[in-house]
């Protein structure tokens, strides 16, 4: 973990610690890399050597790296460093290491708010220089065709608008075919990549191209916003942080304390992946009950949920199918005007 703090549980570290299994500070690990401000972001190499992004002076401007005892790995020297904070690391297969934030230069050349340094630190000047020149970048996502997603408060990319997101191609230009349209009304903060190359994203927006969503979304590979992934009332407060599974489910991490309506606290998990279809069959009214007859599939768990306004959903069963048809009757409708009922699958 990284971040500004000097401590971790009574114990003195600098900016960066390790954590057991358990949660117990390693104390194996010892960083004493005399790092001088906060480290906004890290990120592990294949061999356990740790790199950190931020607004650092020291050991070196912005980025660093630490042998996996903690101690600073000198072999890896990014010259002047970049002259201003760093907010994103990707690693590539080849071992680059791509840099997001709000820099204008690396290594003393313009290179600016996007950049790639060798896995020695050395910095590779046949990425592109110019692709997005104003406000920051926040998070840069690697596809499996190493194209770039990014995302941050930047309004343009190429001299195109391009308002906080942007797909950039290998050799950092701007990738046209990627266009989110309007953009998002706010920063985004973070974005994570599905198996299928749908983006998620996540962040201060309630707009993106001009579709209403609460702090997180879904990106078809386009660029165009999913319908098919609706947060509803999304979380109701900024998202810092996104983690797509192995399943494609969704880990979110940020300053809400809820999401669709529902208390979390700091950390959510959404369902982003395949959904098992649910489809309502048949509908019936009588003497005050409601029946509903759904196709499901076998093995699957479903939650059924009621709501007076679209808005405030609560639940009412949960199932695990046996069948591929679950029969349910609602008892509670008199006196209601009007109801709404959906189905989604349980999370795992």
């Amino acid at each position: 973990m990284a971040g500004a703090f000097d401590r971790v549980d009574s114990l003195a570290y600098n900016r960066v610690a390790r954590l057991n299994s358990n949660g117990v500070p390693d104390l194996i690990f010892n960083n004493n890399s005399g790092l001088n401000a906060a480290v906004n972001t890290m990120t592990t190499q294949p061999d356990g050597r740790v790199l950190l992004g931020g607004a650092f002076s020291l050991p070196t401007r912005g980025i660093s790296r630490l042998q996996v005892n903690g101690a600073v790995d000198n072999s890896f020297n990014p010259g002047l460093g970049a002259d201003g904070a760093i907010h994103a690391l990707q690693v590539q297969p080849d071992g680059s290491v791509l840099l997001g934030g709000a820099f204008s230069r690396v290594a003393g050349e313009l290179h600016s708010r996007i950049a790639r340094v060798d896995a020695s630190g050395l910095l590779d000047t046949a990425f592109g220089t110019g692709a997005i020149v104003d406000g920051s970048v926040f998070c840069v996502g690697l596809q499996a065709d190493g194209r770039l997603v990014v995302g941050g408060d930047f309004t343009t990319a190429a001299g195109t608008n391009r308002v906080r997101l942007a797909r950039l191609n290998t050799d950092g230009s701007l990738d046209a075919t990627f266009n989110v349209g309007s953009g998002a009304n706010a920063t985004v903060y973070a974005l994570g990549l599905q198996s299928d190359g749908r983006v998620i994203i996540g962040g201060d927006f309630t707009i993106v191209a001009g579709v209403s969503r609460n702090r997180f979304a879904r990106l078809n590979t386009d660029g165009s916003v999913d319908g098919s992934f609706d947060p509803g009332r999304g979380a109701n407060n900024t998202v810092y942080s996104i983690v797509v599974l192995a399943n494609d489910n969704i880990l979110l991490g940020g300053d809400f304390n809820q999401v669709g309506g529902v208390a979390r606290n700091g950390v959510a998990r959404v369902l982003g992946g395949a959904v098992a279809p649910a489809v309502f069959a048949r509908f019936a009214a009588a003497g005050g009950q409601f029946h509903l007859t759904l196709n499901v599939q076998p093995g699957r768990t479903y939650v059924l949920e009621v709501s007076d306004d679209l808005e405030d959903w609560s639940s009412v069963t949960t199932h695990t199918a046996l069948t591929q048809v679950w029969q349910f009757t609602d008892t509670a409708m008199a006196g209601s005007s009007a109801k709404f009922y959906r189905v989604r699958e349980a999370a795992p």
